[in-house]
């Protein structure tokens, strides 16, 4: 069974593109999820996306997650619209059939941060438009990660 992670990109990425390893630099909207109805919930998620107008997110404090707290992060400011973007997409995961692998990292826990990878990171107070969705797809024992669909944020204020 597959499993999904929403992202949005600091730097567009787009259907198709395959990672091996780390994603480019991100900011996880839902952590990894298994799905029911692929289909379906790429839809809705595209309906979701015309609501959004690109926002803006900040970098604030630096911290150590990872099961070991040794991973990097930046911990993001403003998010506002991006806490909302969390709780209509994990409603959408609901209705079509998926459970996240870790839930206490979701809701009131949700904790949004950009990873740094590869030498690259979100600065401090670096303020950073955030334009698009995207739904990832990774098979289990696999560590290739597809882009499954890029959408761009589109509603207008």
């Amino acid at each position: 069974m597959a499993n999904y992670l929403l992202t949005s990109s600091l730097a567009p990425i787009e259907r198709g593109q395959t990672f091996e390893g780390s994603l480019p630099l991100h900011v996880t909207v839902q952590q990894w999820f298994s799905l029911e109805y692929e289909r379906a919930f790429i839809n809705a998620l595209q309906n979701l996306a015309t609501r959004f107008e690109p926002f803006d997110i900040e970098g604030g404090d630096e911290a150590l997650f990872g099961p070991n707290n040794d991973l990097p992060v930046r911990l993001v400011r403003r998010v506002g619209r991006l806490a909302r973007l969390h709780a209509q997409t994990g409603e959408l995961v609901t209705r079509f059939g998926g459970e996240l692998r870790n839930p206490e990292w979701a809701g009131d826990r949700y904790n949004p941060h950009v990873t740094h990878v590869d030498g690259a990171e979100l600065k401090e107070g670096e303020v950073v438009t955030l334009r698009t969705i995207e739904l990832i797809k990774s098979v289990p024992d696999e560590r290739i990660k597809t882009v499954v669909s890029a959408l761009p944020f589109s509603g207008k204020p």
